[in-house]
């Protein structure tokens, strides 16, 4: 991936700007990759045109006025909004007109009834956001251009200097929504998860590496917003609004700041107003917007955000420095020279404001396991529909232009028609989506063996051999527990919606074998039927609140001193992944049996670990570690209480699976039948006192069960119990392979 070139000390001044033919050369040669790509303009256009936004649309569109009137909107979270006549020209076009038919939230008002407001309103809120902030930041350069800070002066940037810029930040703010599909984000997820899908013709993947390669870590929708500016339509609309000013160089400033990638690598601090920084419009907006709309109580002192900030420039001496305190203090990566954002001390509370209120929207709106599964009901009806088109002259199914034009009701209207959509789609229309079958957090399963059963802390020559002990338990669940089902399915992309779709496959499969070793009566479904319905919601990773520079009265330097917003993420992510299995009321006990077996199966051949035994040596000296190998015990009854299935039928209809030969080598996850019970407790008694290979073996013939299943089940289970009684040769070697 390349990132935009640096000025290398020397080679510019940082009060000049790059030539034209330097300036926004990432958005340059992704419109060259797209030009190059066969029929991907025509197909844009076409959507367009479905819009109304067609050729004919540009031709009768007449320049605004320069010098007319504002017009005035009364908005329910900022009170009076407003817009210049060359803003107003971009807010009636059909393309922002359409936001008003998609949800802001998605699917959220199946879960919270008065999320209903739209892209649109949010968008004229981050435009609104984002012309106080520069307003405020102007004020506050003309006030104290320059910033002193202990022995070091600062230069502060006054934004509304250079009007043009300025007028391409309102009209980013404007026009960063503008790619997003139906339903929002679900929306957008929907039309990523599928393989084989096309974006004008091109690979989604192909599509989306025209801008990762370019430094835009942006995902579907923000590609699209910006391929709709770049388009040959839109430079013509563009065209007629700006008059004859520099059409091309300003859509490029506007794909940069959309992206939140810097236009000009000197003014790095322009891009992370709109989106991406710590305190940006978009955030401010939709926090506020959405927390209200759904009822959750969040403060946030956005006041302070326009009293307390500021764009300044950073010497290279100074951002040197700045790097070399981020980098002891935090790990943070280097600063670059440039124009930065700032805010003062005393709004850093508004920096923690902000992070809590993302925590606890991500947490109760975002990712409410309800929303997740209509997403995923949303995400099986649309390619339904792809999968089962008939064959037409018309547009692509696969392409997701054909489907750009659509608003929720819309969507959800052509899903309910079609013959491989209609019957999961009517089930979002009635809100009768699935239930939850099975959950996997790091906490759901523990290890099958406990180092505490194995070693006797009171054999160990060192120092408090208690705490060694419960510090290597720790290191030993790290490298088990924790590792194997931290993240079930990749983060990656590309790889996510494959894996997905293999889980899915895989856990519905077993769950028709469980059904069918249970259930007599059961006829299994066709081959191809969609029966049984199984949908995985994957846990979510909350990225950490991005730094800020903070201004202290005699000194410059990033949020990371003040806050703990990183480490306050990162205990929401271990504390709260949770992956969601989702099924039809009949089907939960047998697909969270089947979960049992997958997860089982995903593990079994995990190769062995090392632990450290430094712990164990009499001399304190590191010594080799000993081989771990996972082998992990679900708890069942904590899953079942999060999820509400039964637990005991489940544990009942595991019994009969594995009576019947379900599982196989994995019979041992099996819970033991009662009766079986008080055997084990003997066997354990008996092993608890047991010292050594030849003592006793006649009379240990006469109290283990005498078939084969049964005595190997008790010594499986009784291990818990061997804690006085280690002689075998792996106890002693202080080195066994637990398995």
């Amino acid at each position: 991936m390349t990132t935009p070139r640096l000025i290398s000390p020397g080679t510019a001044s940082t009060d000049t700007w790059l030539p034209d033919d330097v300036t926004g050369m990432g958005v340059r040669r992704i419109k060259e990759r797209l030009d190059a790509a066969t029929g991907f303009w025509p197909a844009l256009h076409g959507a367009l045109d479905a819009l109304g936004f067609d050729g004919g649309y540009v031709e009768r569109l007449t320049a605004p006025p320069h010098g007319g009137r504002r017009k005035y909107v009364k908005d329910s979270v900022w009170g009076m909004m407003d817009f210049e006549p060359h803003e107003l020209a971009i807010i009636d076009s059909p393309l922002l007109q359409r936001l008003r038919r998609i949800s802001q939230l998605g699917l959220t008002f199946l879960t919270y009834p008065s999320a209903e407001h739209s892209r649109f309103s949010h968008t004229l809120g981050v435009t609104h956001v984002l012309k106080r902030l520069v307003a405020s930041i102007s004020d506050a350069a003309r006030r104290e251009p320059i910033l002193r800070a202990g022995n070091d002066e600062y230069q502060l940037y006054d934004p509304s200097a250079d009007g043009a810029v300025a007028r391409s930040l309102a009209h980013a703010a404007l026009l960063h929504d503008v790619g997003h599909l139906a339903f929002s984000h679900a929306g957008e997820t929907a039309f990523s998860a599928g393989a084989g899908l096309l974006v004008g013709g091109m690979e989604l993947e192909d599509f989306i590496a025209c801008f990762r390669e370019e430094g835009f870590e942006s995902g579907l929708s923000e590609c699209l917003s910006i391929a709709v500016c770049l388009s040959p339509r839109f430079r013509a609309f563009y065209g007629r609004v700006l008059g004859a000013d520099d059409v091309d160089g300003r859509l490029r400033e506007i794909c940069c700041f959309i992206g939140g990638v810097p236009h000009d690598p000197r003014y790095p601090g322009l891009a992370n107003l709109i989106s991406g920084a710590a305190v940006d419009a978009d955030k401010i907006d939709y926090l506020n917007r959405d927390a209200r709309q759904c009822g959750i109580p969040v403060g946030v002192d956005v006041s302070r955000v326009f009293l307390n900030s500021a764009l300044v420039r950073i010497s290279q001496d100074q951002a040197l420095a700045l790097s070399r305190s981020r980098i002891g203090q935090t790990g943070g990566g280097r600063f670059s020279a440039g124009v930065h954002f700032i805010v003062n001390s005393s709004g850093i509370d508004t920096y923690d404001e902000l992070a809590n209120a993302k925590a606890v929207l991500y947490q109760r709106v975002y990712l409410h396991q309800l929303t997740r599964n209509a997403e995923q009901v949303l995400s099986e009806a649309v390619h339904g529909a792809i999968r089962d088109a008939p064959a037409t002259a018309g547009p692509d199914p696969r392409d997701i232009f054909t489907w750009f034009g659509y608003g929720d009701d819309e969507l959800l209207a052509r899903l309910s028609r079609e013959r491989g959509s209609r019957q999961i789609a009517a089930r979002l229309v009635t809100r009768d989506l699935p239930k939850r079958a099975f959950v996997i957090y790091r906490d759901a399963c523990e290890p099958f063996v406990s180092l505490r059963d194995v070693f006797d802390a009171g054999e160990w020559d060192v120092h408090d051999a208690r705490g060694a002990l419960a510090d290597l338990e720790l290191v030993y669940r790290r490298a088990t527990c924790w590792r194997l089902f931290d993240q079930l399915v990749p983060v990656d992309p590309v790889e996510r919606p494959r894996r997905l779709a293999e889980l899915r496959d895989l856990i519905r499969r077993e769950a028709i074998a469980v059904r069918r070793s249970v259930d007599p009566g059961f006829v299994p479904p066709a081959p191809n039927a969609a029966e049984p319905y199984v949908g995985l919601s994957p846990r979510f990773e909350l990225k950490p609140i991005n730094e800020v520079l903070v201004r202290e009265k005699n000194s410059i330097g990033h949020s990371g001193q003040w806050t703990k917003s990183e480490e306050l993420s990162n205990a929401d992510n271990l504390g709260r992944g949770v992956d969601h299995v989702h099924a039809d009321r009949e089907w939960l006990p047998y697909v969270a049996v089947a979960c049992t077996k997958v997860l089982y199966d995903l593990h079994a051949g995990t190769m062995a670990s090392p632990i450290p035994d430094g712990a164990a040596t009499g001399d304190g000296s590191a010594r080799e570690g000993f081989p771990v190998r996972p082998r992990l015990l679900l708890r069942l009854e904590e899953v079942c209480s999060r999820t509400g299935v039964d637990h005991g039928r489940l544990l009942d209809d595991m019994a009969t699976a594995a009576r019947a030969g379900y599982f196989g080598a994995a019979e041992r996850i099996v819970p033991l039948d009662g009766g079986l019970l008080p055997r084990c407790g003997t066997v354990a008694a008996r092993y608890a006192t047991f010292r050594g290979r030849g003592a006793g073996r006649s009379a240990r013939d006469r109290w283990l069960p005498s078939s084969a299943s049964s005595r190997s089940a008790c010594v499986r289970r009784c291990c818990p119990c061997w804690r006085k009684g280690r002689s075998s040769p792996a106890a002693r070697s202080g080195k066994p392979s637990i398995g």
